[in-house]
Formats: C-alpha cells, sequence, structure tokens
C-alpha cells in the first residue's frame, strides 16, 4: 500500500482529532507532488478522507483540509475533477476565517 491509501486510510478510521490533524497535514504535503495528485483524487482522497475534515468543527482540521485541496487543484486534471466534485460548495463556508482564506482563495 502506498503512503498516499495508508493516510487515506487512517484519516477514514482514526477518532482521535489530534491523530487526524497530523494525518491531514502530512496529506495535504502528499497532495503537493505531481506524482500523487491524480492517484490520491482517483483513490478516493477527496471523498474519504478531505471532505469530512474539510467540514470537520476542528479548525486545524479545516485549515489543512482546504490546503490539500489547493494542492490538489494545482494540477489542472485534478483540479476539474474537484470541480465536477463540487467541492467548491464544501470551500465556500470557510471562506469567512482569516487563517484558510488564502489558501482557499488559491483554489478558487
Amino acid at each position: 500500500m502506498s503512503s498516499y491509501a495508508e493516510l487515506i486510510h487512517a484519516l477514514k478510521v482514526l477518532k482521535n482529532v489530534k491523530e487526524k490533524r497530523h494525518g491531514i497535514k502530512s496529506l495535504s504535503s502528499l497532495c503537493a507532488n505531481a506524482a500523487f495528485q491524480a492517484k490520491i483524487v482517483s483513490k478516493g482522497g477527496w471523498r474519504d478522507a478531505i471532505l469530512p475534515l474539510i467540514i470537520s468543527l476542528d479548525e486545524d482540521c479545516r485549515k489543512y483540509a482546504a490546503l490539500a485541496i489547493a494542492n490538489l487543484s494545482t494540477d489542472l486534471k485534478t483540479h476539474q475533477q474537484l470541480l465536477e466534485e463540487d467541492v467548491v460548495k464544501h470551500l465556500v463556508p470557510i471562506l469567512q476565517s482569516e487563517e484558510v482564506q488564502e489558501v482557499v482563495a488559491y483554489v478558487l
């Protein structure tokens, strides 16, 4: 199993918020790697790992999930896939937060 697939799986099953923060922080870094971007989206990284954290009550989880989306969207193909999966509707509510606004604005 690859590192991104292990992180996606871990983020699906982890219950501890601190562990989720570390997991999404690591996944957001991997999302910046062009070699992993399409694979992360196609393996359900958006739906299974990032989406639950973009709507999380934990602000740090939301911030790193938004960063993961920003990193994924640097690739034109994955950017288009994320748009098709309606990622924008999940980003709009967190635009109010000054801490993540810069990251989310980059995605948009």
